[in-house]
């Protein structure tokens, strides 16, 4: 129902939510602001949405300036633990010239990551690869 209507998502929009979040404990406020990017982002993932939000979601964002600066912080957070960062940037070698190791030389190893396996134990990602 909550996709499917807008006086739910209109209520989070009202200004007596933002004097109700202004009085609550600094805690709240995270988890709730937290709350609402992951909602929005949630609902720009729906099928079927192409990836956009309704338009209640406009005062939201105006109302709430904070979502676009937990969502900033989530996104570095992603980058800096997720991706490495040597791909995009030069070597901080200090020589340009780097010895390849015999493995890299026959080009026998490859180098990549496993993402979302947070919860798996070692013993399970070592048999997937066998």
């Amino acid at each position: 129902d909550f996709f499917d209507a807008d006086e739910l998502l209109s209520l989070y929009g009202d200004e007596s939510m933002r004097e109700a979040f202004d009085a609550a404990a600094p805690a709240s406020q995270g988890h709730f602001v937290t709350m609402l990017s992951r909602v929005a982002f949630i609902e720009a993932a729906r099928p079927g949405s192409g990836r956009c939000l309704r338009a209640p979601w406009q005062g939201i964002f105006q109302l709430f300036p904070e979502i676009s600066l937990v969502r900033a912080l989530f996104t570095h957070i992603r980058r800096r633990c997720w991706e490495d960062c040597r791909d995009r940037s030069r070597s901080r070698s200090r020589s340009r010239d780097r010895k390849k190791t015999k493995s890299e030389a026959n080009g026998d190893s490859q180098r990549f990551f496993l993402k979302n396996t947070g919860e798996l134990d070692d013993w399970k990602i070592q048999s997937h690869f066998k």
